[in-house]
């Protein structure tokens, strides 16, 4: 087993890991919906004419995005550089995280997985990512958050 060091494993790393935990949370909890079988008649594979009309539904869709947006930003400060090809491998993390949480709650009474929560949650991730940038400029959040393969002393 190898020794975690300082340059691995950093604050921005460990928020890293705990938002994803928390995403997880949010998505799976209460456990004591889980059951046996699959509930394929909760999905909603598409947006009902009245959801259009709803404030639920919206706000459902801000959240879903506001849940994900942090996790593209401290994915993009995690890695070293976020060229075209990067932002496609952490969109697709994003992505797959949103779809399996979306699985899981088919397993689920009271949970109902939408197409509407992955479009969501991806779009919240590359969100992130794409102002992850302009976000990490401010000095305060860089000393709470450095970057992955920063200096201890910034330069």
């Amino acid at each position: 087993m190898t020794a975690v060091t300082s340059d691995s494993w950093n604050r921005s790393t460990l928020a890293l890991v705990i938002w994803t935990a928390l995403i997880i949370a949010a998505g799976v909890f209460p456990l004591r919906n889980f059951v046996g079988h699959p509930h394929w008649d909760h999905i909603r594979w598409m947006v009902r004419s009245e959801d259009w009309h709803s404030k639920r539904f919206y706000l459902d869709v801000l959240l879903n995005v506001g849940l994900f947006y942090p996790f593209g930003l401290l994915w993009a400060r995690h890695v070293r550089t976020l060229n075209w090809r990067m932002l496609g491998k952490l969109t697709g993390a994003g992505f797959l995280l949103s779809v399996t949480i979306e699985f899981l709650q088919i397993y689920c009474h009271d949970r109902h997985p939408s197409a509407i929560d992955v479009a969501s949650n991806t779009a919240g991730t590359v969100l992130g990512l794409l102002t992850a940038s302009p976000v990490f400029t401010s000095k305060r959040l860089r000393v709470w958050l450095p970057a992955r393969y920063s200096h201890p002393t910034g330069s």
